[in-house]
């Protein structure tokens, strides 16, 4: 992906979805020490070509935030290769992950603990 592309990509909030006949392309978690509770994320490809994340806390149902990647598609996602392991500076991110996906979970992650 060219670096003038980054600039058209947005997370745009949407209904909570049902993964279903999806198919992951990344996950991650945090574990919140303070009351024990996992924080998740996840990146989903639709049938239709669609890129959307989930964010949420499994025991806590009123966590749950949803998003779609837009200006992406799961074929830039291959272009850069899931499975080389390149990544940001730190291991959560590979470096396909857009921007405003990382910016939207750290914002929502520093909201609900």
């Amino acid at each position: 992906m060219a670096k003038e592309d980054q600039y058209i990509i947005t997370c745009e909030c949407v209904e909570h979805f049902r993964a279903y006949g999806m198919r992951r392309l990344h996950g991650f978690d945090v574990l919140s020490a303070g009351k024990r509770r996992v924080f998740r994320g996840d990146i989903w490809a639709t049938k239709d070509g669609r890129l959307l994340v989930r964010f949420n806390c499994p025991t806590e149902s009123d966590y749950d935030e949803s998003y779609e990647i837009r200006g992406m598609t799961p074929s830039d996602v291959r272009d850069a290769d899931l499975n080389s392991g390149d990544t940001e500076s730190d291991d959560v991110w590979p470096s396909w992950v857009p921007e405003c996906v990382r910016d939207r979970w750290y914002l929502w992650l520093s909201s609900v603990i």
